[in-house]
């Protein structure tokens, strides 16, 4: 099978796919409405861990690649090591109870405009 065949099964797929979805739903499109609703936060999300990944990753594996065998080294590899082991869900609710609900620096209930505030402190 060329490459090009695929490609087009491919999208013969994916345009199955949605006219199965829009089926499924109930009303023509409105799913696909609510999806792409929320495109650009998802895009803000990603970017940002993008961006955050690379300012950091780059210059500490740099740092640890010039000092090898140094205190750096063993630092930013222990770091390595420690972010591969952890469990992804248990670290995304914890940061999510200290960064969003405790210290209200990020909104946890979900985004609704470029000026969302953090979650409400309840009063003690």
């Amino acid at each position: 099978m060329k490459k090009g065949a695929k490609w087009a099964i491919y999208g013969i797929f994916l345009l199955a796919l949605i006219g199965l979805a829009s089926s499924l739903s109930g009303s023509s499109g409105r799913w696909m409405n609510h999806l792409l609703e929320k495109i650009p936060w998802t895009l803000l999300l990603t970017g940002t861990s993008f961006i955050f990944t690379v300012l950091l990753g780059v210059p500490l594996g740099v740092a640890a690649a010039v000092r090898r065998g140094s205190w750096v080294d063993r630092l930013v590899n222990a770091f390595a090591v420690i972010g591969h082991a952890v469990f992804v869900p248990w670290l995304a609710i914890t940061l999510l109870y200290f960064l969003g609900y405790h210290w209200a620096l990020f909104p946890i209930g979900g985004a609704r405009a470029l000026d969302a505030q953090g979650a409400a402190r309840i009063p003690s």
